[in-house]
């Protein structure tokens, strides 16, 4: 239930090489009638993996948010950091507020 337009079914596939030049038989078995609905099947040779075609959204996104929250991350070190160095450590107060 893929909502993006470009998704494929990887549906089966081929455990060899496939070479150039040679001539190959393929079955196919229409078990669902697709025009009732409006849609439109299409038989394709292509190179997805397990996981579908390339899909350049999902790591970016990704990607950037992790990028957001290492940040973020920095940033209250920093605060936490700061605020112990402001503080006298030599004080039994200081012991006690970690």
């Amino acid at each position: 239930m893929e909502t993006l337009t470009d998704f494929y079914k990887l549906y089966g596939r081929v455990n060899g090489i496939l070479r150039k030049g040679q001539t190959y038989q393929v079955q196919i078995h229409d078990s669902y009638n697709a025009d009732l609905i409006g849609n439109k099947k299409y038989f394709m040779l292509t190179e997805l993996n397990s996981f579908g075609g390339i899909n350049y959204f999902l790591p970016i996104y990704l990607g950037a948010a992790a990028s957001m929250v290492f940040l973020i991350l920095i940033f209250f070190f920093v605060c936490y950091f700061n605020k112990l160095h402001k503080k006298n450590r030599d004080t039994e107060d200081f012991i006690k507020s970690l």
